[in-house]
């Protein structure tokens, strides 16, 4: 091989491997055997159910998009609404087993953000938590924006980048100005409020112990039991 086509060869690797996404070529690859953080716990139509990496509190788990979008926003109208059905349904199974959840997703609207948290692939997160959430983010040290939300199908409104978050209370909000919030920005506050500041690093600390114990604890009320409420 030539200097030239050695030159393009490499330059073409580079920019795959920029763009590459791991939800598409791992979890949404029914071809690659799945990680206990990657483990697919219920699909429907446009989205998937999974654990996920990095989950300091068993019970996490996430709802991602089936297509390649950067936040659920991007959806159509169909898609976000059969979203708003199933998360309102995984969140009363995940509460079966663990009790009260929040629900977030960092929605960033461009590829390679740091408000993205470095996965460029739309997806909600479902997390076990006793408070209620708002009033901890709030006493984050920040300038933040909140703006009600009527419900989660409201999202598709959103032109520019947002945290979006459901509290235990049902209350529904945005934060519009997310410029403001460091990234994995509510791992951050999670990990704050549970007295482990210093593990909200998924790079650092997969947990993979307690996505295998989401795992077998939610297998069974995904897959067979009823949903109660």
């Amino acid at each position: 091989m030539n200097g030239w086509a050695s030159f393009i060869l490499r330059n073409h690797m580079e920019v795959d491997m920029m763009t590459r996404c791991n939800y598409c070529d791992n979890i949404l690859n029914y071809h690659v055997s799945k990680s206990p953080c990657d483990e697919v716990l219920f699909e429907s139509t446009s989205h998937i159910v999974t654990t996920t990496l990095g989950a300091f509190v068993e019970g996490w788990t996430l709802v991602i998009s089936k297509r390649h979008v950067t936040s659920m926003s991007q959806l159509s109208v169909s898609e976000i609404q059969e979203l708003s059905s199933l998360v309102s349904d995984v969140r009363k199974r995940v509460e079966q087993v663990y009790g009260s959840t929040v629900v977030f997703e960092h929605g960033s609207l461009d590829p390679g953000t740091n408000f993205g948290c470095g996965i460029d692939h739309a997806h909600i997160h479902i997390v076990p938590f006793e408070d209620s959430i708002i009033p901890v983010i709030n006493n984050e040290p920040l300038d933040i924006h909140w703006r009600p939300l009527e419900s989660l199908e409201d999202i598709a409104t959103e032109n520019k980048p947002y945290l979006f978050v459901i509290d235990r209370e049902e209350r529904n909000g945005v934060i519009s100005n997310p410029e403001n919030i460091p990234s994995q920005f509510m791992r951050r506050v999670l990990a704050k409020y549970l007295s482990i500041p210093e593990y909200f690093d998924y790079h650092q600390y997969s947990y993979e112990e307690k996505a295998s114990a989401t795992c077998r604890s939610l297998r069974y009320a995904f897959d067979y039991a009823p949903i109660q409420g």
